[in-house]
């Protein structure tokens, strides 16, 4: 089925039965919640668990990204996520910012706090009726399992906006989804259980035994050892609509859009090689290098 529908059903469900946790402030009530972690572009050692709240608008799922459930959470970042098809007729360029999902949903790493609280009884909610359609995937729950089959076999681009300070400072920042068991921290898998305790454990089992998807080429390419990352440019911008525009801007494409590519180190670290920056001209802005 289509996922306006299954995210649809999910959410009006849990509303019908009380299921509905407490929002950040501003996320509607008929956002689905789903936590995982997220890894920035770059640097395997900086993760962090994430809470997705996520609406569908057709043929893209939109989450907004905070640092908790609470309502007074910090508004971290915006994740979308497209279909293998729609992957798939990206370029070379655009498949290098976008993530697979199947680690994730099948070793029990990402989560629906609500819905197997609610619906798995784990709460003191009445269990919802709703009615299955077609589900693909046998896992805890028949809305589960719907949600879960349309995001294993979908494609990720997030961008984290604050990275765990008391101020959003710096840039955006693209982040990604770990790939093995041996790149996820022991304290991401421990916050990831203190949601829905042994989640990690119980669910690793039954969705890998009913779960598959063949992870299209292209997607995950930060496996390989480089990474594409936002750096600071300074670029030419005019300042006035009198002025005629860069030939750049002119023509559709981003001013100062380069590759810039960052390559792991042994250590973890990062090392940065971006393209020469060209000389600034009078009154020139400060944009962002890809």
């Amino acid at each position: 089925m289509r996922a306006t529908t299954a995210i649809a059903l999910i959410a009006a469900a849990l509303l019908a039965t009380g299921g509905v946790v407490a929002r950040p402030l501003g996320v509607s009530r008929k956002a689905v919640w789903g936590v995982g972690v997220h890894v920035l572009a770059g640097d395997l050692h900086n993760q962090m668990m994430v809470h997705h709240f996520c609406t569908d608008s057709g043929r893209v799922m939109q989450c907004m990204l905070f640092n908790s459930s609470d309502s007074n959470a910090k508004l971290i970042g915006v994740e979308y996520l497209v279909d293998k098809a729609d992957f798939s007729n990206f370029n070379d360029s655009e498949k290098a910012l976008w993530h697979s999902h199947v680690y994730e949903v099948k070793s029990g790493m990402l989560v629906f706090p609500d819905l197997e609280k609610s619906f798995s009884g784990g709460s003191n909610h009445t269990k919802a009726a709703v009615p299955q359609h077609n589900a693909t995937a046998a896992t805890a729950t028949g809305q589960e399992s719907q949600l879960v089959t349309r995001i294993v076999s979908s494609y990720g681009k997030t961008w984290t906006t604050w990275i765990q300070d008391e101020l959003p400072v710096g840039i955006a920042q693209l982040s990604m989804a770990v790939l093995s068991d041996d790149q996820v921290l022991p304290e991401m898998h421990q916050a990831i259980d203190s949601l829905v305790p042994g989640s990690s454990m119980s669910m690793r089992a039954e969705r890998r035994r009913n779960i598959t998807h063949n992870i299209a080429s292209g997607a995950d390419q930060w496996q390989n050892g480089t990474a594409v990352q936002l750096v600071v440019q300074n670029v030419t911008m005019t300042t006035s609509l009198n002025q005629t525009a860069p030939a750049a801007v002119a023509t559709g494409t981003a001013t100062g859009v380069t590759a810039a590519a960052i390559t792991e180190t042994g250590g973890g670290a990062a090392e940065t090689t971006a393209p020469t920056a060209p000389p600034p001209a009078t009154g020139a802005e400060t944009g962002l290098e890809m």
